[in-house]
């Protein structure tokens, strides 16, 4: 019985978790949701920079890049614009190589 009631307190708990997050996520603004995404993308920059391999280590980083960026074109995610401006030039000024779109 101790089982069944952790397993659901568990269960609850990740419930109230997934909802309260999507509720953060639908209180930023525009310009709060941009810089986020930018940090994010920012670390991924360091990361490739290190030699660490893509969050989906199955697939190189040209793919994981022009993957990100057909997905933010695909959603119309707001501020397209911005953030495939900032992936591209925040890899040349790092010396990466140029993205190769197939």
């Amino acid at each position: 019985m101790k089982t069944i009631s952790m397993i659901i307190w568990l269960m609850f708990t990740m419930f109230l978790a997934g909802c309260g997050w999507q509720n953060v996520a639908r209180s930023y603004s525009g310009a709060e949701r941009i810089k986020s995404i930018e940090g994010t993308y920012r670390s991924f920059i360091v990361d490739e920079l290190a030699g660490k391999t893509p969050p989906n280590i199955t697939i190189s980083w040209n793919t994981h890049w022009t993957s990100v960026l057909k997905t933010l074109r695909s959603e119309n995610q707001e501020g397209y614009a911005f953030l495939a401006d900032y992936i591209v030039t925040e890899r040349r000024k790092n010396g990466l190589p140029e993205l190769r779109f197939n």
